[in-house]
């Protein structure tokens, strides 16, 4: 379950991730931190910031090798490129989608780019078989989505706006979060991701204004991150992408 709030004001504290093992968080933190070392929030200060973050991640899994400290000195000497959230997403899902050929990425209205421009011109460039347009049904997509995972693809499903996901509860609380443990761990939906926006709109009223997210804190089976900044939000959303849990 990944969320995105649409008016970033302030951290949020709403994040709740399994903790991962030392070995696990150098190597998917590296991984990630390179990907995205291109976006870029603030300026210099928070680059600055960023590397010291790596140092102690690499540094509480293991003594830095020399391939460690290369890398870090090279994310220290490139340029960044600046990005706001969605462009931020945007690149996410342009990564995932290149590096993972069997990836797919659908929800209501994505195939144009997504009522916040989150997945622009990704239909162009991967074709209507990978970027497409589901009916207005919720429960549908992510019973999709269930279904595509359990084959052992990855499924990229986007709830236009958070306060749609009710309709796909069932789904998503019953059938995806039990998958691994009533097949004694034979089948998983692991590479199912659902993406939705949530937050203040402005004028969206009871219908587009919610936070939903809390509800799934509470299921076991499920993963909820939600990203503060641009850097972030790429990072963790690859990270879930990948993440087979």
């Amino acid at each position: 379950m990944w969320f995105t709030k649409r008016q970033v004001v302030r951290p949020c504290s709403r994040l709740v991730v399994r903790k991962p093992c030392r070995r696990s968080l150098h190597a998917n933190f590296a991984k990630s931190l390179d990907e995205s070392k291109r976006t870029l929030q603030h300026s210099s200060k928070f680059e600055s910031g960023c590397s010291k973050l790596h140092r102690r991640c690499l540094s509480a899994s293991a003594t830095l090798t020399q391939e460690d400290e290369d890398l870090v000195d090279d994310h220290e000497k490139n340029e960044y490129e600046r990005m706001n959230l969605y462009l931020a997403i945007n690149s996410a899902l342009d990564i995932a989608l290149q590096t993972d050929p069997d990836a797919i990425l659908f929800g209501e209205d994505v195939a144009f780019g997504g009522v916040f421009r989150c997945s622009v011109d990704l239909k162009d460039r991967f074709g209507s078989e990978r970027v497409f347009n589901t009916p207005l049904s919720e429960q549908g997509l992510v019973a999709f989505g269930i279904g595509y995972a359990a084959m052992g693809k990855t499924a990229i499903a986007e709830v236009q706006f958070a306060d749609y996901i009710f309709p796909a509860f069932d789904q998503i609380v019953n059938e995806a979060a039990k998958y691994r443990y009533r097949s004694g761990n034979q089948f998983n939906v692991g590479g199912l991701t659902i993406r939705a926006p949530y937050g203040a709109v402005g004028h969206g009223g009871h219908y587009h204004s919610q936070s939903p997210e809390a509800y799934f804190t509470h299921t076991p089976g499920l993963k909820v991150v939600v990203p503060r900044n641009p850097i972030e939000a790429k990072g963790l959303l690859l990270s879930s992408i990948r993440d087979p849990n």
